[in-house]
């Protein structure tokens, strides 16, 4: 679910005029973690995987945009 609302956010704003690079930048990964300390550092870094995938789709260089990923706890 939080890349397909990744994607219709970023189709939203581009269609409305925001660059790619911009939209990239200003994005901030909310992700929640449990108790398990290995299984949530593999999700984590799934999901760093699966963000490098997603802007090289969007044509975005990935060193350019580094994402910011907060995980929380319940």
């Amino acid at each position: 679910a939080l890349l397909a609302n990744a994607t219709e956010h970023f189709d939203r704003l581009t269609d409305a005029g925001a660059s790619v690079a911009d939209v990239a930048a200003n994005v901030w990964l909310l992700v929640p973690v449990g108790t398990s300390f290995f299984p949530e550092l593999a999700k984590l870094r799934a999901l760093r995987s699966l963000w490098a995938r997603f802007l090289s789709a969007y044509d975005v260089a990935l060193a350019s945009q580094p994402v910011f990923i907060h995980a929380e706890t319940s």
